[in-house]
């Protein structure tokens, strides 16, 4: 979602919202981000979109995906649990 702030300024009170751009994002109801300004971005606003998606992957407003060699999708979880069957049957067994 996204809102104008000349549109809510009972929203930028109660955010306190000081600097433009800010942006928040919100995961279940929680602030998880809040970035403002354009520091974090390189102090440009021509910056990276790839360094903005690190950011908000890092807070966890955002989930990183990975493609299968089929062409699907598998989220963070489904890729942590993948990697750790393939660590599991590495084949270092003593046994």
């Amino acid at each position: 979602m996204r809102i104008e702030v000349e549109k809510a300024p009972f929203l930028v009170e109660r955010l306190a919202v000081r600097v433009l751009p800010c942006l928040m994002s919100f995961v279940g109801g929680k602030q998880v981000a809040r970035i403002e300004g354009f520091e974090r971005l390189g102090n440009t606003d021509s910056f990276r979109t790839v360094r903005l998606e690190e950011l908000l992957v890092d807070a966890g407003a955002l989930e990183r995906v990975r493609f299968t060699e089929d062409g699907g999708i598998l989220g963070d979880e489904e890729a942590r649990r993948r990697e750790e069957e393939k660590d599991e049957d590495s084949g270092d067994d003593w046994d």
